[in-house]
């Protein structure tokens, strides 16, 4: 147990030391690019879960057609949500 607190007491100075020099070690990043936003306005975000062999099959298609993969699932997404309300 009183090995314990030890090494937490060390790992907490290790993380305070490190997390003075992280700022001085690490160059600046510009700022990171921004989703445009569509004529209705800004898109919303979503997370997505796919099975291996789907998230294999829609890596592949983007390379094929040299399009981002999140703009081939949103077309799809739009393209059922139109069938969905006959359009």
């Amino acid at each position: 147990m009183e090995g314990d607190i030890k090494m937490a007491k060390h790992q907490r100075g290790k993380l305070a030391s490190f997390a003075a020099t992280k700022g001085a070690e690490t160059p600046a990043a510009g700022p990171l690019p921004v989703a445009p936003a569509t004529e209705a306005g800004a898109r919303r975000g979503m997370t997505l879960r796919l099975d291996p062999t789907t998230w294999r099959r829609l890596k592949l298609a983007a390379i094929d057609q040299g399009r981002p993969a999140h703009d081939i699932v949103t077309e799809a997404l739009v393209a059922a949500l139109n069938r969905h309300d006959g359009r």
